[in-house]
């Protein structure tokens, strides 16, 4: 059956409903010092011509808790929690860390990092920030009694102190080569203020240092921050004086709220709502092709089938990837070859996607044994991405095109929790295809392979579970999170990203695209940094 924009329409018959979107470096050697750039430039931040009264930014969730070591939202709290807190280095334009409260940093051995910190930072309380505050806020993350959600952006670390007022050090148990990624996420708060008043005034009245001061929060309703008082390093012209995020779950009442001006931007929004938004001369959208997350199909070990490179490649060449993208994602987006998008380092673009074969599919099965097909089951989540539904209907219609009958099966909870039940009670996952919405954590393949691929024990690849053992994996992984030195981390990430390709260990399939509608009256342009819009990431018109 030709495959044009009609057959992939013959071949997915079945109307589903739609779902919301849910959800997710420089070189540094040793011996080798990073300088710091100032303000701008070290950021990428605009610098608007105007500025806006208020910005009003429709967001799916609320934050769950305004201390920035509690808090477990991730899309919605990092995107409020920059304006408020700065950390010691900020994911910058091109998705790599840099400088922000660390100004600059050395390796003098590669389980050593001195950061020269920022002076004349001050809190909105007035406090100064100094390395003090620095190792204060890394030990309180690191403290167990805190039970912070976000230890592992530190967890390497085994010792932090202050040689002088502006000097922080810290010392790793072993070489961390995303340590300042993780740092990207470390939000800092004020040690006099939270010694003095108690670490439970961070739940009613946070202070940081931002270029945004808190003004009020409604759970479930909105949260209000306006520009802090003097000029902030990092974004000396923030584009508003008001910023508020509105809690709305519903993407088409995010939608309603940017049709009726209620909101300035909407995040999120379904392509099918664009021709509607485009019809208003005063709105746009803009969708961001440079995602860390992407959909893949998992293929278990535990299926005897799956065993067979023969038949993980006959999946990959089954899928039209290019049609889906097309037809439901409007070309927005390309599909890849690797658990990895662009956004991630690591990434290699000599890596193609599986071309659309479906005779050689049909080939490579008979030659494994299965001239008439073979069935199985595809297990989704009962939420997902954008066009989740649609395009894991695709797939399976697709499969069915060269033999390969699969039933869809809905996973009652999220998959991660799934899957982490059923090998706590011994059961483990069930054999065949799963589908996994998958993400570079940190924006470093390295932990995704880690997470996922590497094999499974008590400490390592707690994540894998299509039960994968290649010792070349493990080795290369190992490898490049051995050592501080991007370029031989690079290569070998490349080496394993060639090898999984080459066994099919999973169907690839493309990035997820975010989606933003907003009002081009108001907003020239969106600058979005990965899953994250921050206030001074828009340019006013």
């Amino acid at each position: 059956m030709r495959r044009g924009s009609n057959g992939f329409r013959e071949i997915f018959s079945r109307r589903i409903s739609r779902r919301r979107m849910l959800t997710g470096m420089g070189k540094v050697g040793a011996g080798i010092a990073v300088i710091g750039l100032s303000g701008c430039a070290a950021t990428g931040q605009i610098s608007p011509a105007k500025k806006l009264d208020r910005l009003v930014f429709a967001t799916s969730r609320d934050l769950e808790a305004l201390d920035p070591h509690i808090s477990t939202s991730i899309i919605d709290a990092m995107s409020f929690f920059p304006l408020m807190y700065d950390s010691l280095t900020i994911m910058q334009r091109d998705i790599r860390p840099g400088p922000n409260l660390a100004a600059s940093w050395e390796n003098p051995d590669e389980n050593t990092w001195l950061f020269k910190l920022r002076q004349g930072v001050k809190f909105h309380n007035g406090e100064d920030f100094d390395a003090q505050t620095a190792q204060f806020n890394v030990q309180r993350v690191l403290d167990p009694q805190t039970k912070s959600p976000h230890f592992r952006l530190v967890a390497a670390v085994e010792g932090v102190d202050a040689p002088d007022k502006y000097t922080l050090r810290m010392k790793t148990k072993a070489p961390d080569p995303i340590l300042l990624s993780r740092l990207t996420d470390l939000f800092i708060i004020p040690k006099k203020y939270v010694e003095e008043k108690g670490i439970a005034i961070m739940k009613t009245s946070p202070v940081g240092s931002g270029p945004y001061q808190f003004v009020q929060w409604r759970k479930d309703e909105f949260i209000e921050a306006e520009k802090a008082a003097g000029t902030h390093f990092r974004v000396p012209n923030p584009p508003a004086n008001v910023f508020v995020q509105r809690v709305v779950p519903q993407a088409a009442s995010r939608v309603a709220l940017l049709v009726t001006k209620e909101a300035d931007i909407a995040w999120s929004v379904p392509f099918e709502d664009f021709e509607r938004i485009k019809k208003d001369p005063e709105l746009d959208v803009f969708v961001d092709k440079v995602s860390s997350s992407y959909g893949e199909i998992w293929m278990s070990q535990l299926s005897k089938p799956l065993q067979d490179k023969r038949v993980r490649q006959a999946i990959n060449y089954a899928v039209n990837k290019e049609e889906i993208v097309k037809s439901l994602f409007q070309g927005s987006i390309a599909p890849i070859g690797q658990p990895a998008t662009p956004a991630c380092f690591g990434y290699d673009d000599k890596i193609k996607a599986y071309p659309y074969d479906p005779k050689k599919a049909r080939d490579l099965l008979a030659a494994a044994g299965f001239p008439n097909g073979l069935e199985m089951d595809l297990y989704q989540t009962t939420s997902g991405y954008v066009k989740y539904n649609e395009y894991m209907q695709a797939i399976a219609n697709y499969l069915s095109e060269v033999g390969i009958k699969t039933t869809i099966r809905s996973i009652p909870e999220g998959f991660s929790g799934w899957m982490g039940r059923l090998r706590k009670d011994g059961s483990g996952p069930p054999a065949g295809l799963h589908h996994a919405s998958s993400y570079c954590p940190f924006l470093d393949l390295s932990m995704t392979y880690i997470a996922y691929w590497v094999t499974w024990d008590e400490k390592t690849g707690l994540g894998n579970y299509m039960y994968i053992s290649n010792p070349e994996i493990d080795r290369l992984t190992k490898e490049a999170q051995s050592t501080l030195d991007q370029k031989r981390r690079k290569e070998a990430l490349g080496k394993i990203s060639q090898l999984v390709h080459d066994e099919a260990y999973a169907l690839f399939l493309f990035p997820i695209p975010w989606t933003w509608g907003y009002n081009k009256k108001k907003l020239k342009a969106l600058h979005p940094r990965d899953t994250r819009l921050h206030a001074w990431d828009v340019e006013p018109a």
